[in-house]
């Protein structure tokens, strides 16, 4: 019997709980006593160390026997994908302290005076909002919730039990986790998450989501009570069990004293064992956390790459080998590439349609020709570059400044009607039959955009397309105030259509902002999803791109890059989706002189620094998921990373200047849209 919200003492064989959620680092509450405190996540709003510390200790002060408590979306110092393994440590020894039972995906027993009742604590959640524990795949982290639980706690509710957004009228708990509720039937589910749904329903099992902040995280709500019947043993019984317990500690104790044989292992040797096993542990764990690691210098140099004119060091910050395949041969790459494309179609046709495959969304392509399309797509970007002066494609910058350092070098000692050596190079493709066409005009680009405004969307390396689309469509500069806060440029007058760049971090609703430069948010910083759908709605023309530094493994860039295209397609069905394949850098690209005349070997791909080996893989497994979903992929890589030269320089050797190698990516963009004029 389950007695819900009861304000009388409680009764001969309850167990009171006291249930709170969401608290986000507001202690201001009244809560009750009880025996049992369950706290369902989203200690922090911020995820601040002075909100979990405040928090901590004011629920180290309440007065209940036992105080259980996890983690929530708002709270990323806890999910260890984060890598905030000090801060977390640091929070746990608190909690610790003041006696909290913080749980992450595990079962917890009561003692017996409290009816040795199951529990199974969870922080997870499907991707909704976005932060910490959030999943883009639900269907088997469910699994391990074991089917004798009494009591379930998750931050997620399941889906259709108090959990509806209000403002948006839906259900948007988990269903995979109510198919396992339905399954196993535990007494009473506690959870939080959605603050519009505050209350509880009791239907066989008693659903109580215990947010005590609203929607607008104001502190209105009030904690939730149950008092659960759990009748205890008779104590002839407890006493006849304890007598058993104790005669079976005899006979092993004597059985034991019968065969002891003596050792010759020292406090000293045991003390030592553990802390070795202690280091080696510890070691391990941060071989599987995604971050760069710093290598000492030895000061041996290597001739690594062909545009090398002499030796040099290898970079000195890499990834974590866990993440790269480097130690693989060239066979074994090519088939963890292979495997990676099966995982990422096969994952990906879960969520899309198979018909989206064949079609590109914002397009009116049929069948046939988008095929015919993706094929003279992938015959532009193969080819090389060709030294031709006198019909090489040269953008004249007008935007920002520090992408204009090469030609203001150069002509210092120049003539303004000399060219710089990396511009006198035109891209060919190997195919004669798909040559592009090398004539880029601004004002038929725009009839053919038809008003379509265009979101650039990229990391900081890709803030240069957005001056090179300027300097494509204006012939006068424009004001952005930095790449952080990129304003609409508008870009065809005669229908008011606008480009605007904005930074996959600024835009994620995973936002990580604990590393700041400056108040803002670091470039290596970039989490997917990074869409809103408030900004989607105005810009029918998605331009998506992402660095190649390493910092998640196959699977999370999978699952990421899904999620972030089935947001899209929710929010904006018919949006032109193009993204940008990821580019390599090129180290010491001060000593390059010319093109590459054919692709990396896979040998010298190992070497490069900062998991940019990693690339190739990463590509072909956005591509799939791309075109899975209806949008187009165009690997510019093929051809910049043939560029080593050309580069902004002074330890920028991901950049390159304007005009450079990347005024060719425009007439390709050109021809792309061109092309798809033709099916219209």
């Amino acid at each position: 019997m389950i007695l819900v919200n009861n304000t009388e003492d409680k009764k001969d064989g309850y167990i009171r709980f006291i249930c709170i959620s969401d608290t986000h680092g507001k202690t201001k509450f009244e809560i009750p006593d009880g025996d049992v405190l369950i706290h369902a996540g989203d200690i922090t709003k911020n995820s601040r160390m002075t909100e979990f510390t405040e928090t901590i200790e004011w629920l180290g002060s309440l007065p209940h026997k036992i105080k259980i408590i996890t983690g929530g979306n708002h709270d990323d110092y806890l999910d260890d994908t984060f890598n905030f393994t000090k801060h977390k440590q640091t929070i746990l020894a608190l909690m610790e302290k003041h006696g909290l039972t913080y749980l992450e995906h595990e079962s917890y027993q009561l003692p017996a005076e409290f009816g040795s009742l199951c529990l199974f604590v969870s922080p997870y959640a499907p991707i909704h909002l976005g932060g910490a524990f959030m999943l883009t795949d639900m269907s088997e982290i469910w699994n391990t919730i074991p089917d004798a639980v009494d009591i379930l706690v998750t931050h997620t509710p399941p889906f259709g039990y108090q959990d509806k957004v209000t403002r948006y009228d839906r259900h948007v708990g988990c269903q995979y986790l109510m198919d396992k509720i339905k399954r196993i039937k535990p007494r009473v589910c506690v959870f939080g998450h959605i603050h519009e749904s505050h209350g509880y329903t009791l239907d066989g099992t008693l659903y109580i989501n215990a947010c005590l902040n609203n929607s607008r995280y104001k502190p209105v709500n009030k904690p939730i009570t149950f008092d659960l019947f759990q009748p205890r043993k008779k104590k002839v019984i407890d006493w006849l069990i304890y007598a058993v317990l104790l005669f079976l500690v005899y006979l092993c104790i004597h059985a034991y004293n019968n065969n002891i044989k003596p050792t010759t292992t020292t406090i000293e040797d045991t003390v030592k064992h553990d802390k070795i096993t202690t280091q080696k542990a510890y070691i391990r764990y941060n071989q599987k956390q995604p971050t760069l690691t710093f290598q000492q210098d030895n000061g041996t140099t290597y001739m690594d790459f062909p545009w090398y004119q002499r030796s040099h060091t290898r970079p000195q910050f890499r990834p974590n080998i866990d993440l790269l395949s480097t130690d693989l041969s060239a066979k074994d790459r090519r088939i963890l590439l292979e495997k990676a494309i099966l995982q990422a179609k096969k994952l990906a046709l879960r969520k899309f349609p198979a018909a989206e495959y064949t079609t590109i969304r914002g397009t009116n392509l049929t069948a046939t020709q988008t095929a015919a399309f993706r094929e003279k797509l992938a015959c532009w970007t193969m080819g090389q570059w060709i030294r031709d002066e006198q019909n090489s494609f040269r953008l004249k910058h007008l935007q920002e400044p520090i992408y204009s350092s090469c030609d203001r070098k150069f002509y210092k000692t120049h003539k303004q009607s000399e060219k710089r050596e990396e511009t006198k190079y035109v891209w060919k493709p190997h195919s004669q039959a798909c040559s592009v066409s090398r004539k880029v005009s601004s004002s038929h680009w725009c009839k053919l955009l038809k008003g379509r405004n265009m979101l650039l969307v990229g990391d900081l390396a890709h803030y240069q397309y957005h001056e090179l689309f300027l300097d494509t469509f204006r012939d006068d500069p424009t004001v952005c105030f930095g790449e952080l806060n990129c304003k609409d440029h508008t870009i065809c007058k005669h229908k008011d259509t606008r480009l605007r760049y904005v930074r996959n971090d600024v835009l994620s609703t995973i936002r990580k902002f604990h590393n700041r430069d400056q108040g803002h948010p670091l470039a290596n910083i970039v989490e997917w999803p990074f869409v809103s759908s408030n900004m989607l709605s105005s810009y029918p023309i998605l331009i998506l791109s992402r660095t190649t530094q390493l910092d998640d493994n196959d699977v999370l860039f999978t699952r990421r890059l899904i999620h972030t295209m089935k947001i899209i397609r929710e929010t904006s069905p018919d949006a032109l989706v193009i993204y940008q394949s990821s580019s390599i850098g090129h180290p010491f690209c001060q000593d390059a002189e010319r093109p590459l005349p054919k692709e990396l070997s896979d040998d010298e791909l190992k070497r490069l620094p900062y998991g940019w080996s990693e690339a190739k893989r990463r590509n072909a497994i956005a591509k799939t998921i791309v075109e899975a979903s209806g949008g187009i992929y165009l690997d510019l890589a093929a051809m910049t990373d043939l560029r080593p030269d050309g580069h902004i320089g002074q330890g920028d050797c991901l950049r390159y200047c304007i005009p450079g190698p990347l005024d060719a990516t425009m007439q390709i963009y050109y021809n792309v849209f061109l092309e798809l004029e033709k099916g219209a």
